[in-house]
């Protein structure tokens, strides 16, 4: 009998064991195009918010711009300076211009530059294009705010026309 009660108790042991599983982290983090305004998706550093589209408009004389607020209002992870982020935008263009260009900015009290200004080596494309963006940070965020870090598209020489890029995919690591 003692040993008909061992076994049930391994075997109950055993089970609740086998039902619990060890929470994954994740490290990459795609928030597709299809998905509705406010879906947050949580990596083990930065939540990020639904980003779909991104519209480059004239800047002046200097070239054609789009601010992206990609981070999601539940978001607690400061970017820092010297920290690396990547970030891979597949997307497709209104039109084909120039090579596409970036930095990460502080918006949420004037215009504080995050990051240095990176290439991605490959130009806006009316096909679906891949982008591979790697930032070093130059300066800290002010805080975990979208606003605080917020990601800088361009292309030049200045355009007239704006050029939308509308994005399929988008991804932190």
């Amino acid at each position: 009998m003692k040993k008909l009660s061992l076994l049930s108790l391994a075997l109950a042991v055993g089970l609740f064991f086998v039902g619990c599983t060890q929470p994954t982290n994740t490290t990459t983090t795609t928030t597709s195009g299809t998905t509705t305004s406010g879906t947050t998706t949580t990596t083990s550093s930065y939540t990020v918010g639904s980003v779909t589209s991104a519209v480059l408009v004239k800047n002046g004389t200097y070239n054609n711009q789009a601010v992206i607020e990609w981070l999601s209002s539940d978001n607690t992870k400061v970017f820092q300076s010297g920290e690396s982020l990547t970030i891979t935008i597949t997307a497709t263009a209104s039109a084909a211009v120039g090579e596409l260009k970036a930095f990460l900015v502080d918006n949420s009290s004037g215009w504080n530059l995050l990051s240095s200004y990176v290439n991605s080596g490959t130009n806006i494309s009316t096909n679906s294009t891949t982008y591979t963006l790697t930032f070093t940070g130059t300066a800290a965020a002010s805080s975990a705010a979208p606003a605080a870090c917020k990601l800088a598209l361009y292309f030049d020489p200045v355009q007239e026309d704006s050029v939308t890029l509308t994005i399929s995919s988008f991804t932190v690591q």
